[in-house]
């Protein structure tokens, strides 16, 4: 039978040599039905310490994790007589800020064992990022051990974080999950983003002579649609930072003189007078950021001045 029989079928089968294999059959019936397991990397035995209130310690799943999250579960005690609280955080990656947020109630008087929080969320990403606090520096307990693979990283900030050498004692119970799929890497990703847009504004705010003040501050990881910016004194500047990098800084002034118009694509100078001191200005550049968005106003003269702005994002789910 020749390839442009009309009952010619083509399977392919990818398979490395050694421990690892990867088979692709789009065929068979366990290719379109659900997959359900639990994603973990932990040892038979665990020793515990309390992450505490500095530092941020995760765990990274780099693939496989794409999937419906019912809930997350860590191994963790509590031998205090009071409650305490675990905060978890979950991304696509270290450095990204938390697409999930959630926490677990760890009771008093509570021994070693593996405690749950729900999630009941699908996870649109092949990586997976998941990272916890404490509410005290003593208590609660979480698991660990220094086996490998290793797959620790601790950050103080959540932006910088650190490898090191063990395992903490966190799993996901996975619904909806595919047989494996073929990651999308490098520069080039045909993989629509799911996302969702939403506004934040902030109205006429004082800006002290020779100062900055933040109008709005955004945490998450998307990007910018637009921003709209009004300020009442010519040197009052408009200045968007993104993961704490400025990325733009100019007055209206500025964008006067090097002629910025109401057509011009990008950043548009709504209106500018010299006589009221009046800019108004919309920007529609897509900044990206992978934690934070701020949007404020500089004051570069010595008098007090007036802003306002607001911005609408999109937000990674």
């Amino acid at each position: 039978m020749t390839r442009d029989h009309p009952d010619y079928r083509f399977t392919a089968y990818v398979q490395t040599i050694g421990a690892d294999n990867l088979v692709i059959d789009k065929l068979t019936v366990g290719a379109y039905t659900e997959n359900r397991r639990t994603i973990s990397n932990n040892g038979a035995a665990a020793l515990t310490m309390p992450p505490g209130t500095t530092y941020r310690r995760g765990k990274y799943f780099p693939r496989g994790c794409r999937g419906f999250i019912e809930s997350i579960e860590v191994y963790c005690s509590n031998q205090d007589t009071s409650d305490h609280i675990l905060y978890i955080y979950v991304s696509p990656q270290p450095g990204m800020a938390p697409i999930i947020s959630t926490s677990l109630t760890v009771p008093a008087d509570t021994s070693a064992d593996w405690l749950s929080t729900s999630i009941n969320r699908y996870w649109n990403y092949d990586s997976l990022f998941v990272w916890i606090l404490g509410d005290s520096d003593s208590y609660p307990r979480v698991g660990y051990d220094t086996g490998t693979p290793y797959d620790y990283y601790y950050s103080s900030d959540g932006a910088t974080w650190t490898v090191g050498n063990r395992r903490w004692w966190i799993r996901l119970n996975m619904t909806a999950q595919t047989v494996g799929d073929l990651p999308v890497s490098g520069t080039l990703n045909t993989v629509e983003i799911p996302s969702t847009s939403s506004r934040v504004e902030q109205g006429i705010t004082t800006i002290p002579a020779n100062s900055e003040v933040t109008l709005i501050e955004i945490n998450g990881c998307g990007k910018m649609i637009s921003c709209f910016f009004h300020s009442q004194n010519a040197d009052i500047q408009y200045r968007v930072y993104c993961d704490g990098q400025l990325a733009e800084g100019i007055t209206g002034g500025n964008l006067y003189t090097y002629g910025f118009t109401t057509s011009t694509p990008g950043l548009s100078l709504l209106q500018y007078s010299t006589t009221n001191l009046l800019t108004r200005l919309f920007d529609t550049r897509p900044f990206e950021f992978k934690r934070q968005l701020k949007i404020a106003a500089k004051n570069l003269s010595p008098v007090d001045g007036l802003a306002l702005a607001w911005v609408t994002v999109s937000l990674i789910q």
